[in-house]
């Protein structure tokens, strides 16, 4: 089934924060291994090459390819003039990991209200909102989930009916840290009406009988709206559409001020003075038997929203604790991607650490390899040196070029889905003649021999690339060859280790 990634809300960055907005797209989508992927001519073939994204002569960034999934979905643009973007089929794990974090980074910078979904459906965006933190350095919170209404608002703006799965989430997407507890109630009150309300007060876990120690019950005072406003409907002895137009007239009011209304409506002014004009109009609706939504629209605008429950500090949030990237683009071990095959009891599962982010390494950067990483790449230098020592002569450079041509192809053919990146071929494709760069290639032909056995385990069992299980498709033979070709487009790495 495809799965799609998108926005609910106007995605409108303001003018004179669309240059750092759009550097931090990039930053996401760079950290997070999205890359553009093409087919060039290279050394008599035809090679699939992976680039990092950029914006081209437009301002457009386009991509397609995940990195750490070494998979492919549709693809993918960002525009940096209008700071807008958008996404097609983006799969189950990295590709759309990703692409959602740009979405949740929207919520920060966009110039209304508004929350990133898949497949029309609200998520916990905790786990973005940590990296996030960690790419930027910054402590955003997960103030999205801290004011039910407005979420509830803003899904009934976007089309979604009460009752619908995304709405009901929302009670499990609150956030009771820092969480507006009178916008829970209300968005409880008027999605679920009286009965549901009075539910959840009872087992619902969330506890918004209660606002501050010594405080009247919140909930008992909210299941009295209803009563209040049948009462009032039964002792007015105007037609209903007279008394509606005159509650419409004292929702739009501040009921703390001098009114003229009749007396009969006293119990609603007191109710409208405690509670919040959306409240009593989802009273009101119940019981003159009108769509709330309906309703509320001829109100919504100017309504009274000052209820005395939030007379009191704002609840601030705490900020997310920052997950790196290696973190973020895991793959849990309950994921279907790890059930698939038995293995030996005590055998872990393979997972992303930074040492699948080696073509991202720099000098006091934020990779760190493993003991494991570090003894390998101590291991790659040394032999690398012996080749160099050796008495071979350099081939022409024609030859060099169809020569590793032929390796990458073969290694593509034979581990499944190993790709150089595109600036690693044109540098090599420069210095072909050079001594130093042909020992390069003659290293990745020894890797690839001595690799094959390990590597053999894919086969041709592998159908579902993404749903595969991954001790076959990240085997140890295959990871040697991948990590060895972002070694070798790393220049600052490639340094380190090979010396060139």
């Amino acid at each position: 089934m495809a799965i799609h990634a998108g926005y609910l809300g106007e995605m409108q960055i303001p003018e004179e924060r669309k240059e750092e907005f759009s550097a931090r797209v990039l930053k996401i989508l760079r950290q997070g291994g999205m890359m553009r992927s093409e087919t060039i001519p290279f050394g008599g073939r035809k090679l699939r090459v992976l680039n990092v994204p950029a914006a081209d002569a437009d301002g457009k960034v386009a991509f397609g390819y995940s990195y750490f999934g070494d998979c492919e979905w549709e693809q993918a643009e960002y525009r940096t003039g209008e700071a807008k973007f958008c996404t097609g089929e983006v799969g189950s794990y990295e590709y759309q990991w990703v692409t959602s974090a740009v979405y949740v980074l929207y919520e920060f910078y966009a110039e209304s209200f508004g929350m990133a979904e898949v497949d029309g459906e609200l998520f916990d965006a905790v786990p973005y909102i940590a990296w996030l933190n960690q790419l930027f350095g910054e402590t955003y919170t997960n103030r999205r989930a801290t004011d039910p209404w407005r979420m509830y608002q803003l899904l009934h703006d976007c089309g979604y009916a009460d009752g619908s799965e995304a709405v009901r989430a929302i009670r499990d997407l609150y956030e009771p840290e820092g969480g507006k507890l009178y916008a829970l109630a209300e968005y409880l009150y008027v999605s679920g009406g009286p009965e549901e309300f009075r539910s959840w007060l009872t087992d619902g876990g969330v506890d918004v009988n209660r606002v501050e120690a010594g405080r009247i019950g919140l909930g008992q005072i909210i299941l009295q709206a209803e009563p209040v406003v049948r009462e009032l409907q039964q002792k007015c002895t105007k037609p209903d559409e007279e008394i509606l137009e005159d509650l419409r007239a004292i929702l739009l009011a501040n009921p703390h001020e001098e009114l003229e209304y009749d007396p009969v409506y006293a119990g609603f002014v007191v109710l409208l003075k405690l509670l919040s004009a959306r409240i009593m109009a989802k009273a009101t609706a119940m019981v003159f038997g009108l769509d709330f939504w309906a309703f509320w629209e001829t109100v919504r605008d100017s309504a009274w929203d000052g209820v005395v429950w939030e007379e009191r500090p704002e609840p601030v949030p705490e900020a997310i604790e920052a997950m790196t990237t290696a973190e973020f683009v895991d793959v849990s071990d309950e994921d279907v991607c790890f059930c698939r095959v038995e293995r030996e009891v005590g055998e872990e599962n393979y997972h992303t650490t930074d040492d699948d982010r080696a073509f991202w390494w720099r000098k006091d950067g934020d990779v760190h390899f493993s003991d494991g990483m570090c003894q390998w790449l101590a291991g790659l230098k040394t032999e690398f040196a012996a080749i160099l020592a050796e008495g071979w002569e350099a081939v022409p450079a024609g030859d060099m070029s169809a020569r590793l041509a032929e390796l990458l192809v073969e290694t593509d053919t034979f581990y499944k889905r190993i790709y150089p990146f595109g600036e690693m071929i044109q540098e090599f494709e420069v210095h072909a003649d050079s001594r130093e760069y042909q020992a390069a290639v003659r290293l990745l032909a020894a890797l690839m021999d001595r690799n094959r056995a390990k590597g053999s385990v894919i086969g041709d069992t592998v159908y579902n690339w993404e749903l595969a299980d991954r001790n076959l498709t990240f085997n140890e033979g295959r990871l040697a060859i991948r990590r060895y070709l972002a070694l070798l487009a790393n220049r600052a790495l490639r340094e380190e280790v090979l010396g060139f």
